[in-house]
């Protein structure tokens, strides 16, 4: 193991190169130092998992704590082209008020998966749809009902595009209890159907 070393502190050096770090017995390393002999040594000697990010070197050399401050992975959701147009495009609200319920993750489509180098909502949405020549994504530029999903090890959350924001969202795996037909009638006797709350969060970016 002299090619490898692990400090006090969870630096990972390769043959003397600050390769990545170590968190929760997982080995994150930049993906410049993928060799085989540095996943043996960290599998096989160090009994941790082995994750490979961009940008890990670059941190660790300029000082920056990037074992506290690792990027969560970012995927993208996007509607099926198979799912009723009028689903696509359009608010949260007015997806539960035509009676499509909430965001349904059967209905979607991932078209990115991968580390974006940012967890701020508005770079991805920027990147995305000014933008969206960025390796690996494979859909149209980024709009309204687009779900994002930042993930790690631990948890993931996801966000709905929105009406000018973002709205954090469970994905749900249900059909919407409300038929359009039966929304479309209690719209006609005044009846609003009740939704839970959705939380909002704060936006820049304008459509």
């Amino acid at each position: 193991m002299a090619s490898v070393k692990i400090s006090e502190n969870g630096i990972i050096e390769f043959y003397g190169n600050k390769a990545g770090f170590v968190k929760s017995r997982t080995a994150y390393i930049d993906k410049m130092f993928e060799r085989r002999e540095l996943t043996e040594v960290l599998t096989q000697g160090y009994a941790l998992k082995v994750e490979s990010r961009d940008g890990i070197y670059d941190r660790l050399i300029s000082g920056e704590e990037a074992q506290t401050e690792m990027l969560k992975l970012c995927r993208i959701y996007q509607l099926k082209p198979s799912v009723d147009v009028q689903m696509k495009f359009i608010s949260l609200s007015d997806m539960e008020r035509l009676g499509f319920g909430k965001p349904n993750i059967k209905n979607y489509d991932v078209v990115y998966d991968g580390n974006i180098e940012t967890n701020d909502l508005d770079e991805i949405y920027g990147k995305l749809y000014i933008d969206a020549n960025v390796e690996g994504y494979s859909g149209h530029a980024m709009t309204m009902s687009d779900v994002i999903e930042l993930y790690d090890d631990n948890e993931s959350t996801f966000y709905y595009v929105d009406k000018g924001g973002y709205t954090r969202i469970r994905f749900s795996d249900e059909e919407p209890e409300i038929s359009i037909e039966l929304q479309n009638e209690k719209e006609a006797v005044n009846m609003p159907e009740e939704t839970e709350p959705e939380e909002k969060v704060v936006f820049k970016f304008t459509m």
